[in-house]
């Protein structure tokens, strides 16, 4: 038997009362457990677009020298586009928690 299959079994083992006492018991606390999941995802996913975003805005402007801003200008639009995008469904999420909850 392997280290990591050791391993995963001592995680398995440890983690399950976590897992079923972590269980809701109510459609409200499901649905509260969901959202915030969600929550964590859509912040995680909004800070790995702006990192990304940043990114191509600075290797965009290095390699400006070579004269397609065109392709630059709709990377960059793109861009706030998907980062607002992101925003909105967080919003949205938040309003209908506040609505439901």
């Amino acid at each position: 038997m392997t280290t990591f299959r050791r391993i995963g079994y001592l995680i398995l083992i440890l983690g399950a009362p976590l897992v079923v006492a972590a269980a809701p018991r109510t459609y409200r606390e499901l649905v509260e457990y969901l959202i915030k999941i969600m929550n964590y995802t859509i912040g995680t996913l909004i800070v790995l677009g702006l990192v990304t975003y940043f990114y191509g805005v600075a290797h965009n402007i290095i390699r400006s020298k070579e004269g397609d801003s065109g392709q630059q200008r709709s990377f960059i639009l793109m861009g706030v586009v998907v980062i607002f995008v992101m925003v909105s469904v967080w919003g949205i999420l938040r309003l209908l928690r506040t609505t439901f909850f």
